[in-house]
């Protein structure tokens, strides 16, 4: 109606006919573009952040183009949205707008943030509310310099003159803000009308760690989800392995890889921070270990079967997943993702070790060592009692508390006479068959460069898993990798699992 001096009902009657003749959406956007000249085109359409797939249709449409991001403390927004219940605008029956409202919130900023980790940076602007209306001309004038035009003073005027805020019909109501003109000028008290909001039901987990990305305060209380573990099987090859599963079916994926004698559930309290941020986490047992089926007595525990069965649970799972890997797990990670680079959007890796590149003379004698263990597997050791099997892996890692050893142990266990012993695979205990039938040194670092995927190295300040010539090789492997240090020693995702959950959601992001 504006760029061609036209009233409603003539407008509708070009949209008619643009509809009869089939016009592409990339189509009616040209002509908007020619009519306005050189003045630039700016969509604002807040309903775009609620699907994913109309945020990818704008990169496809266009070439170059720029991206506004706006943001508000979620107390205001979800607040704004039940008192002036915008969800009969959109159409929504419901009784208590205020789910409705954080959702919108939530599931909007989220694919957003999302979005946006894939575009350049150079073509994205951030702008909060609060210092929008506390210090407009500054927030202005940056955004004035993102979008490479001049700064004007009526910038800081939203309310005066004609700013097509008018009705479409005359006497109609605007389609935007109903308060817009109860307004005279910007007001900086509106920066805190989130402090005098109080909602009716706490935030979810969710929506808190979302808000605490855009670094807002949250006094009210938080809803932390249950998070329970459930346990499926997957066949794979004639093997069926145990999968172990936290957080919702419809949640971004990750993929766990634990290190050897370990476990599925050892990823638990970092599986448990990620499922309450909406992530589905899954964590095979490998083969051989916890409840995953073994070989038996003729079998043999290769790198290669190892690997095999990780890219069998990637195809059933079906989506690309945030690779995450412990110890012998961030091997058989990383050999995944320089091979399937379509399955991992961004690769973790906890203390990640190399394959050994021992002397002949060693080899050797790891051989020998190896044939004489397949010929007389030694037995388990048989406990007593749970206790003792938790002592022992408190041992290991002395941060375990006593519930979650005690916890692991009663997975990592089964009853034998006079007690109980180790469920895992006696043929497990010598990594000979690992290293002699996988991949050597070499060509394995040659295979990290291959990898597509962002990189995360974390390293513990107090393991000794690593000499400094590992460390070294690693990096100088991965050298676009990011490299993170933290407290602790080789189990870091048992010591502190809600940095490495942290870690992960990050990196989750970067590789959207």
């Amino acid at each position: 109606m504006a760029l061609k001096a036209m009233d409603a009902q003539a407008s509708r009657l070009l949209l008619e006919r643009w509809l009869e003749e089939n016009l592409e959406t990339r189509q009616i956007y040209a002509q908007l573009i020619q009519l306005a000249g050189n003045r630039l085109l700016v969509d604002k359409s807040p309903t775009y952040g609620f699907h994913k797939e109309t945020l990818a249709r704008a990169e496809a449409l266009f070439a170059g183009a720029k991206y506004i991001h706006l943001v508000r403390h979620p107390y205001a927004v979800i607040d704004s949205f039940a008192r002036l219940r915008m969800d009969k605008l959109l159409g929504i029956e419901t009784d208590n707008p205020y789910p409705l409202a954080e959702t919108i919130w939530a599931k909007s900023n989220q694919n957003i943030l999302n979005f946006l980790a894939a575009i350049d940076s150079s073509r994205q602007h951030q702008i909060c509310y609060e210092e929008l209306v506390t210090q407009p001309e500054t927030v202005m004038q940056r955004l004035c310099e993102f979008l490479a035009i001049d700064f004007e003073a009526a910038l800081l005027e939203p309310y005066e003159g004609d700013r097509l805020t008018d009705g479409v019909y005359n006497k109609s109501l605007s389609l935007g803000d109903p308060n817009f003109r109860k307004r005279q000028q910007i007001d900086p008290k509106l920066a805190d009308a989130w402090r005098k909001v109080q909602l009716p039901q706490p935030l979810s987990f969710a929506s808190a760690q979302l808000a605490a990305r855009f670094a807002y305060e949250l006094p009210q209380s938080v809803i932390a989800p249950e998070v329970t573990l459930v346990e499926t099987e997957l066949e794979v090859r004639g093997l069926k392995l145990c999968l172990c599963q936290w957080g919702p079916e419809d949640g971004p994926l990750v993929l766990c890889l634990h290190g050897i004698l370990e476990q599925g559930t050892e990823w638990e309290p970092t599986a448990i921070a990620l499922a309450q941020q909406g992530y589905r986490v899954v964590a095979p047992d490998l083969r051989g270990h916890g409840r995953s089926e073994h070989v038996g007595r003729g079998g043999a525990y290769n790198l290669l079967d190892f690997l095999s069965d990780v890219d069998g649970v990637a195809n059933h799972l079906g989506q690309p997943a945030i690779l995450v890997g412990h110890s012998l797990g961030a091997v058989i990670a990383s050999l995944f993702a320089s091979i399937r680079f379509k399955s991992v959007k961004s690769l973790v890796l906890v203390e990640p070790v190399l394959p050994a590149d021992g002397s002949d003379q060693e080899a050797a004698q790891q051989i020998a060592t190896h044939l004489n263990y397949l010929a007389a597997p030694p037995e388990h050791p048989v406990f007593a009692e749970l206790s003792i099997a938790a002592d022992r892996l408190r041992a290991t890692t002395p941060v375990l508390s006593l519930e979650l050893a005690q916890k692991l142990a009663s997975r990592l266990t089964k009853p034998c006479e006079g007690g109980i012993h180790w469920r895992w695979d006696k043929l497990l205990r010598t990594r000979t068959g690992i290293g002699f039938n996988g991949i050597s040194r070499s060509k394995y670092l040659r295979l990290l460069g291959e990898i597509q995927a962002p990189v995360t190295l974390i390293y513990g300040d107090r393991s000794n898993f690593n000499r400094s010539e590992d460390l070294q090789q690693q990096q100088a492997a991965l050298p676009q990798a990011e490299r993170i240090v933290l407290p602790g020693g080789h189990n870091l995702h048992l010591e502190v699992p809600h940095e490495i959950a942290r870690i992960i959601s990050q990196t989750g992001v970067k590789g959207s």
